[in-house]
């Protein structure tokens, strides 16, 4: 009798912890599974945004210098023609590389021409200058750093001497100038 009573005890006890673990234990471990995935995807959540906290922070500091290179960009291809802008850019130039300008002649945006890749509308300028080969030289640099976009596609010298016996070199140049997508026509 002992024996059948030590067996149903241990039959019960079995019984009791496999209720246990299929009504109690097994539910909150599935939660439980389910609160460390959830905890695990916060976590990572929580990682991504301090990156781009830290990003918009570093943006945020930068913001100055972006702003001044976005000022530059816009006085480089305003988004409108200028016209004026355009010949002013090539009459400082002149001016600062001692070449005398002999023809400028700017096509307007829309008219005719060969199409490029540009994305952009552009000023299409034929040029015309005089001066010595260095004074040329500058002149092109100072188009090349003006604070306008300005792109020579074509370029053809000359030469020719003065009464002076001194060397001239005719240039003629075709250049591009750039207006913003949009701007006045």
């Amino acid at each position: 009798m002992n024996r059948r009573v030590v067996l149903i005890s241990v039959a019960a006890c079995l019984l009791v912890t496999g209720a246990w673990y299929a009504l109690l234990w097994s539910p909150q471990s599935g939660d439980l599974k389910q609160a460390h995935d959830r905890s695990a995807a916060a976590l990572q959540k929580e990682h991504d945004l301090s990156a781009q906290l830290g990003g918009l922070q570093a943006a945020q500091k930068r913001m100055p210098e972006i702003t001044a290179q976005l000022d530059t960009l816009t006085a480089s291809v305003p988004d409108a023609a200028q016209l004026d802008g355009v010949i002013s850019t090539v009459q400082t130039a002149a001016a600062g590389a001692g070449v005398d300008i002999m023809a400028l002649t700017p096509t307007p945006m829309g008219s005719g021409g060969a199409k490029t890749a540009s994305p952009l509308p552009e000023i299409r300028v034929t040029m015309g200058v005089s001066g010595s080969y260095l004074q040329v030289v500058d002149f092109v640099n100072r188009l090349n750093t003006a604070p306008r976009l300005v792109v020579i596609d074509n370029f053809g010298l000359s030469g020719a001497t003065d009464q002076n016996k001194n060397v001239k070199v005719n240039t003629q140049l075709m250049g591009r100038f750039f207006v913003t997508p949009g701007g006045g026509k």
